[in-house]
């Protein structure tokens, strides 16, 4: 059976029922186990998701199986789109470069514009001070 690891997996656990991470387990050199880390290891369940025809097994965290088959339907639903554009001399992997790359450009995107918010939380924060510090103020 074919395992996928890393982020695009499910994150730095899924590993196909290894932990990825520096030492075993995933822990550093010599570092104890503190039983939080088994407990996460033991709440993953088996799922298989089709990519481009393609099955693919995965373990991820229980509850998460809903957001993998969004996405699962998401990369496939846009892979299809492109692909009736019919670009000459294109393959399957050209299509699904596109499609990473549609899917990356999104999530570059949504980055950008959260570090805008938390600046303009960092602004808001510094306001809300300045107002606080105007009513506390003795002299009025």
């Amino acid at each position: 059976m074919h395992r996928v690891a890393g982020p695009a997996a499910g994150g730095p656990d899924d590993a196909g029922g290894r932990i990825n991470g520096p030492g075993e387990n995933g822990r550093e050199a010599g570092e104890e186990d503190d039983g939080i880390n088994e407990t996460k290891k033991m709440a993953k369940q088996a799922i298989t998701l089709k990519i481009a025809g393609k099955s693919y097994p995965f373990n991820i965290e229980s509850g998460k199986e809903e957001m993998y088959r969004l996405a699962e339907r998401e990369v496939n639903s846009y892979l299809a789109l492109i692909k009736q554009q019919n670009i000459k001399n294109w393959n399957d992997q050209d299509y699904l470069s596109m499609t990473a790359l549609k899917f990356a450009i999104a999530n570059v995107g949504m980055r950008q514009s959260r570090e805008v918010d938390s600046e303009d939380l960092r602004q808001l924060e510094k306001i809300g001070t300045e107002i606080d510090a105007y009513l506390n103020d003795p002299k009025k």
